[in-house]
């Protein structure tokens, strides 16, 4: 089985908020400043978000409840949160929030030019590429391989 059925197989077991239209997704990018890198678009446009047991991505979701909290992360708003917290710390203002590991450890989607794609985790003494891109990222967290 190659990177992409791997990928694809893993999703179709791990719970996902549904598709996201390509002009949801522009808008997102509009308001982050950013283009997406080809493979998190994918996700977004198949899964739009996800989550296993312990483990969520964030992404782009259909939110219509605001009297109960969503039960997805939102992209946008994660990655706006990180930019305003974390102001001082993120090397740069092109990485992406996609996830974290639920305590002091997050992971995000790089979209400078000389890291396109590559999913960098940042925490107290870490900076780190883990994945390549965003379905080694999955593959890896699948395989237990990140949080060695």
């Amino acid at each position: 089985m190659d990177r992409y059925e791997e990928f694809h197989k893993i999703m179709q077991s791990w719970e996902t908020a549904g598709s996201v239209p390509e002009d949801k997704i522009a808008e997102v990018e509009k308001k982050l400043g950013t283009k997406f890198p080809a493979k998190y678009r994918e996700f977004l446009s198949m899964y739009g978000a996800a989550m296993t047991e312990g483990f969520e991505v964030a992404g782009i979701f259909e939110y219509t409840d605001r009297d109960v909290p969503p039960m997805w992360l939102d992209v946008g708003y994660y990655t706006r949160v990180s930019v305003s917290l974390l102001e001082d710390t993120l090397p740069n203002k092109e990485q992406i929030y996609i996830s974290s590991d639920g305590g002091d450890y997050t992971f995000y989607l790089d979209t400078r030019p000389e890291n396109y794609g590559k999913i960098l985790e940042l925490g107290p003494g870490i900076e780190r590429f883990v994945a390549d891109d965003f379905h080694d990222f999955i593959i890896k967290i699948s395989n237990d391989k990140i949080f060695i």
